[in-house]
C-alpha cells in the first residue's frame, strides 16, 4: 500500500471509530467498518497488516455491539491471519500487533463466558505488552481486561493494580475527558463499591460521567 492509500485507510478507520465512540451512531459506524473491510481486494495467501486491521476493527465493533456470533467468526479469522503473517514476517505484523489481537480475542471469550480461555489469551498478550508496547496503550487495554477478569472472579485485591495501571496510562496519554480514561475511572469506582468503600466509589463514579 502506498503512502496516499495508507493515509486514506487510516482516515477511514478514524471516521468509523469516531462514529462509534464519539457520535454513538451505531448504524453509521457499522456501515463504515464494513466499507473499510470490504474495500480490500481478495488477499493472497499471506494477508497484509492493513487488511488484518480492517477485519479486526469490524470484529471488535460487532463485539461492542453485542453480536458475539459474528464477532467470533471474524476474530477467528483475524487471529489465524495475524499468526500466519507474523510467522512470515509481514511488515507491521510484529509481536505487539499479534499480542493486541490476542488481548481483544480474550475479551470476546470473556464476554462469551469462557473465563479460562479468556485468561490464557490475556496472559499471553500481557507477557509481551508489558515490556514491548512502546505506546503503552495496548498494554493499558490488556491491564484493564486482566483487572476486569479478576474483578469478575472476585479477586478484588488482585484486580486493583491492573485497573489503576490502565487509568494512569490513559490519563497521561489523553487526559480525563477521553472515553477510555472515563471507563477506567468507572472501573475503579465499581471496584471500590465492591470493597464497600461507598463514599470513594461515588466520587469515582461521578467523575466517570
Amino acid at each position: 500500500m502506498n503512502a496516499a492509500s495508507a493515509s486514506q485507510q487510516q482516515e477511514a478507520r478514524l471516521k468509523a471509530w469516531e462514529a462509534f465512540t464519539v457520535q454513538a451512531n451505531m448504524a453509521l459506524a457499522q456501515e463504515l467498518f464494513e466499507q473499510n473491510y470490504q474495500a480490500f481486494p481478495a488477499q493472497p495467501t499471506c494477508p497484509d497488516k492493513d487488511y488484518i486491521q480492517a477485519k479486526h476493527d469490524l470484529a471488535a465493533f460487532y463485539h461492542a455491539k453485542g453480536d458475539l456470533k459474528h464477532s467470533l467468526a471474524l476474530f477467528e479469522g483475524v487471529l489465524a491471519d495475524c499468526e500466519h503473517a507474523y510467522r512470515q514476517r509481514v511488515e507491521g505484523v510484529d509481536e505487539v500487533f499479534l499480542s493486541a489481537c490476542l488481548n481483544d480475542f480474550g475479551a470476546l471469550w470473556q464476554s462469551l463466558g469462557e473465563i479460562e480461555v479468556a485468561q490464557r489469551y490475556y496472559q499471553k498478550a500481557y507477557d509481551v505488552l508489558i515490556t514491548e508496547d512502546q505506546t503503552k496503550l495496548g498494554f493499558a487495554s490488556c491491564a484493564n481486561n486482566m483487572g476486569r477478569l479478576m474483578h469478575d472472579l472476585g479477586d478484588l485485591t488482585g484486580c486493583q493494580p491492573f485497573y489503576e495501571t490502565a487509568h494512569e496510562i490513559y490519563a497521561d496519554a489523553f487526559g480525563d475527558d477521553y472515553f477510555k480514561t472515563a471507563e477506567s475511572v468507572n472501573n475503579i469506582g465499581t471496584l471500590l463499591d465492591s470493597f464497600g468503600d461507598l463514599d470513594d466509589a461515588r466520587i469515582y463514579l461521578v467523575r466517570a460521567l
